[in-house]
């Protein structure tokens, strides 16, 4: 199948193809975004789940546990999943942010092997829509410090398609 593009017309379908309506295309559409409402303290040594993702963006269907801080989406897919944390001071070396999926490490999502003030990335993970949920952990290895508690740890994550 090839789609034909005019440049005045925008996208012409071939025969027979049938452009899907938009609200087709939006129709269950799984998405949200926490950031930290207070700052949290940090040990070294171990992964310690973020916390305090309190303050809304938004939460398309309300599947982001506020009190647990973990997604459990409802619906089943493969989810695009964002988080960060900002330190309110460098940390020591090794150092890492990873996405844990029903209470286990599932992906590093970065490491960095100096201090950093910050730590960020993404990763797709599948969610079977029941009972799968994914947390954010950090480790910092030879170090202690805070997160800034503000807009700059966050926790995001939208489906991109279902199962």
């Amino acid at each position: 199948m090839s789609i034909i593009v005019d440049g005045t017309n925008g996208i012409t379908f071939p025969s027979g193809i049938s452009q899907p309506s938009a609200s087709a295309s939006l129709a269950g559409l799984v998405s949200f975004s926490y950031y930290q409402g207070s700052s949290q303290s940090f040990s070294s040594g171990s992964a310690i789940k973020i916390t305090n993702f309190t303050v809304k963006d938004w939460d398309t269907h309300n599947y982001f546990d506020t009190t647990n801080n973990r997604f459990l989406p409802l619906i089943g897919g493969y989810y695009l999943i964002s988080g960060g944390v900002n330190y309110t001071a460098g940390t020591g070396s090794n150092n890492y942010l990873a996405l844990y999926k029903n209470g286990s490490a599932y992906k590093r999502i970065i490491q960095v092997n100096s201090s950093v003030y910050s730590l960020n990335g993404t990763v797709i993970v599948q969610l079977n829509g029941s009972t799968d949920y994914v947390e954010l952990f950090q480790l910092q290895l030879s170090s202690t410090s805070s997160s800034s508690g503000d807009i700059s740890t966050y926790f995001q994550g939208h489906l991109l398609r279902g199962l």
